[in-house]
């Protein structure tokens, strides 16, 4: 006897927030790169061109998630007032690694793809940086000393996320078995390879961020006697 046919959902009974949440499922299982216009259809168990009606490309739709990925991830963020601007630059970049290394697909559109930014993703973010540089400029920083501190964090908190990831992509799981490896190949003729890790440790992170702070209390303090 043959199979029943598996009935489609008739087009415009799905909604794009449903297109939006099916995208971010399949990309948990498939990767970004393995999304596809068909394979998400096929999710849905709606028609390909359902969900044309909403994205008219992979880009757009693809957009549209980055999107989303910025409002799931700064929802998560964690509250910054009533704080001193050390603990609002830990609290926010510690924040800012541990929700991205926990999510994949927002790693992934967050981090990864970083050239395709929609104006409400530029304004969100704009949002989020102004409120960490408002706190250091209230607490005695000059504004341009706040805005280039944000970014060195930044820039630094995204490099160490983007290493992880790749790591994690291309399948190594131990990677610092895999430093160690390297180190006793290594180790003859530059001695001092042994004692380096791989720059994904929460140690190695948390060494950058400590000694940036440390230079900024130190820059503060002449700013402020500058002034």
């Amino acid at each position: 006897m043959p199979a029943p046919v598996r009935q489609r959902r008739a087009r415009g009974s799905i909604t794009p927030e449903a297109v939006i949440n099916g995208a971010f499922e399949l990309a948990k299982t498939e990767t970004l790169d393995g999304l596809s216009m068909p394979r998400l259809a096929r999710h849905l168990d709606v028609g390909v061109t359902s969900i044309y009606w909403y994205f008219k490309s992979k880009d757009e739709l693809l957009d549209t998630l980055t999107a989303e990925a910025f409002r799931r991830f700064y929802g998560q963020m964690p509250p910054l007032t009533g704080r001193r601007w050390d603990d609002v630059l830990r609290e926010f970049f510690r924040g800012f690694r541990r929700i991205l290394r926990g999510d994949d697909v927002l790693c992934d559109l967050c981090i990864m793809r970083t050239m395709r930014h929609t104006e409400e993703t530029i304004t969100l973010t704009t949002a989020r940086i102004e409120e960490v540089v408002e706190i250091l400029v209230e607490q005695g920083f000059s504004a341009e000393t706040a805005h280039e501190a944000y970014s060195a964090l930044s820039v630094y908190t995204r490099g160490c996320l983007f290493i992880e990831r790749l790591i994690r992509v291309h399948g190594i799981p131990d990677p610092q078995s895999r430093a160690r490896a390297v180190a006793a190949i290594s180790a003859p003729a530059y001695p001092g390879v042994t004692r380096l890790t791989t720059m994904v440790e929460d140690e190695n992170f948390e060494f950058g961020l400590e000694n940036a702070i440390r230079g900024l209390r130190t820059l503060r303090t002449a700013e402020k006697r500058e002034r």
